[in-house]
């Protein structure tokens, strides 16, 4: 299976690898993991699509459409 890119904020670099190890035992070919220490860095670097991302999860996982 193969995906896109993964943005993965985790301050710890043994998490990472552990990360990693897991993503190769399932067979998942990610495109990149992009690394960020914690989710302030994740939206400084990312703002628009982690802003984006968090809107599509909660209208997913509510049913509804919490933006407003």
């Amino acid at each position: 299976m193969s995906a896109g890119t993964i943005l993965l904020a985790e301050d710890d670099p043994n998490d990472v690898i552990l990360f990693q190890r897991a993503l190769e035992r399932a067979s998942w070919s990610a495109g990149s993991v992009n690394v960020v220490r914690d989710g302030e860095e994740a939206i400084s670097q990312h703002g628009l699509l982690v802003q984006n991302f968090v809107a599509y999860a909660t209208k997913f996982c509510t049913g509804s459409d919490r933006t407003g």
